[in-house]
């Protein structure tokens, strides 16, 4: 059985420290994706506000 939980959030820190994967969308489109063991927060907020 696999589940998955939907967190959105405006906050890096708070989705790095509580999610297994990071998503991210711009206009609608999966645009990056990020594991937390193998990324920096500096490194997803440089894709967001890039």
């Amino acid at each position: 059985m696999v589940s998955a939980v939907l967190m959105i959030c405006d906050e890096i820190e708070e989705a790095w420290y509580q999610s297994h994967r990071i998503l991210v969308m711009k206009q609608g489109e999966l645009t990056h994706s990020f594991l937390p063991d193998s990324s920096t927060q500096q490194q997803i907020a440089e894709v967001v506000n890039g």
